[in-house]
Parts: structure tokens; sequence; C-alpha cells
């Protein structure tokens, strides 16, 4: 998937660049233009300056040498949206052993079409495994994303560290394990240009309680599609998300860990 961006400069000239996304790290000039210096090349998640403590990343499209010619706000992008991006038309200077890039052209870019950046994909628990020893939890679950629209699904392995706090009880064994079964499907939203096969990375769930004993009942709070390509903190937010029952004691913590794709997206038959 692409989107196409019109590149205004204050003069008034322009021109159309299209940007790939998702998987497709490309961008090209519709049409060449002596104002931009390199027609196509690749794009980055790019760290630029850290201010009170924060990344501010930005897309950094470059030319085949490595040099960058557009800096612009990260997608996804809605149609019409209008943003800045700069245009660097010098290649860097060296000073000493740093390069030091030129400050660059401000330019008016206006989104002339995009894939839509919230898409309904779902996800649940197939399994989920884990293993207390006195507050150290160790998990290691199987979740499935399905993509409705295409009738894809994929697995994950979610496996994961952290600290949980049960009952209050004495004598209890120094090993404790958890299993829970199969849940229902819930609901997220993610750009369109995402296949059920871009969801893995840095993960972190946070069981703020789960009553156990065979029940449903837990309040769970999901992030997953985190830290992907240098972009800082996760794609994807569920702060209710339903698990299957839990054959535990009543407990409470929190793990974190990564999602790793286990089983490509392919057919699915509910």
């Amino acid at each position: 998937m692409q989107c196409k961006l019109k590149i205004t400069r204050k003069t008034g000239e322009n021109a159309v660049l299209l940007l790939g996304v998702g998987n497709d790290h490309t961008w090209s000039m519709e049409a060449p233009v002596e104002w931009v210096p390199a027609t196509d090349g690749k794009w980055l998640i790019w760290t630029g300056a850290v201010t009170k403590g924060s990344k501010t990343m930005y897309l950094s499209l470059r030319d085949a040498a490595g040099n960058e010619v557009f800096g612009m706000k990260l997608p996804p992008y809605k149609v019409a949206e209008k943003l800045t991006a700069t245009l660097h038309k010098d290649k860097p200077s060296r000073f000493w052993i740093f390069y030091i890039a030129d400050a660059g052209e401000t330019v008016d870019v206006e989104v002339l079409s995009a894939p839509n950046p919230a898409k309904t994909y779902r996800i649940r628990e197939k399994w989920d495994a884990t293993v207390s020893v006195g507050v150290a939890t160790g998990e290691h679950a199987s979740l499935e994303v399905l993509d409705p629209d295409k009738n894809l699904i994929a697995t994950y392995h979610y496996t994961a560290a952290g600290l949980g706090f049960g009952l209050p009880i004495k004598k209890l064994p120094n090993v404790i394990p958890g299993l829970s079964t199969p849940g229902p499907w819930n609901d997220f939203t993610a750009p369109e240009y995402m296949t059920v096969d871009d969801f893995g990375g840095d993960a972190w769930m946070s069981t703020l309680y789960s009553l156990g004993m065979g029940s449903e009942y837990s309040v769970v709070d999901f992030k997953f599609a985190g830290h992907q390509e240098g972009r800082v903190g996760y794609l994807v937010h569920m702060p209710q998300f339903s698990t299957g029952r839990t054959w535990a004691l009543p407990s409470t913590g929190d793990t974190s860990g990564s999602m790793e794709l286990f089983e490509k997206g392919k057919a699915y038959t509910p």
C-alpha cells in the first residue's frame, strides 16, 4: 500500500511523492523535479532530539547513498490531512567526526490518498500458562490475531516475566501454576496497511485482578506491537482484554515480554 502526498514549496512549486507504508519501506517522486535531489529511495523511523525525557521520532526519507531528503511526521495519515516536512537539498557537511545536516527547507504536505488509519482487527487468547515462585511470575500464552475483512488469521506466542501477588494465605506451595482456557474475540483498531503477521514486538500485560478458580472474572490491560522499527511505545493498547476461564488462585500482577509470530497468516475457518 502507498500514500500519495502533494509537496508544495513556499514559491508555489509542487510535486507528488509516493510513500510506501507497512512493509513497503520505499518512496519515489511521481515525476522528477529539479528542486528535489533524488527521485526515490528508502525510509526509516529516526529518533531526533530528546526533550524532557521523551524521544522525538520522525520518518526519514533517504536516497541511495543514505542522505536524508525528506523528514516528516510518522504515518498513518488521513486523506486531506495537512502537515509540513523538511526538504534537505544539500549533503550533510562534516565537522571533525560528526556529520551536520543542512537546516533544510520547510514544505507543505497534503495527503491525497492513504490507507485507512483505523481498521478493526480481532484478537483472542487460545491458552495461557503461568508459574509463580513467590512473587516472581513467568507467563507463556498463545494468541490469535484475525483480519475479519480478509479472513486471515495468525498465531503468536507471548513469553514474559514479572511480578504477581495472590491471597495472603499461609502455607501455600512455593510453586503455584495457573492455566487459562480459550477466551472470546476482542476487537482492536490498527492501520489498514497492517497484516495479521505485523503485530509482533514488545508486549505488556497487567492483570488488575483475576478471580481465578475456573471463572472468567478478570480485568486485564494489554499492550502489544511495541517498539517496532525504532518506534517508541505500543501500537495497540487494550485496557479491557477479555481472557478465558482461569484455573488458578485469585491474583493480581504485571508481566512484560514479547509477542513472536508462531504461525503466519492463513485462511480462517470458524
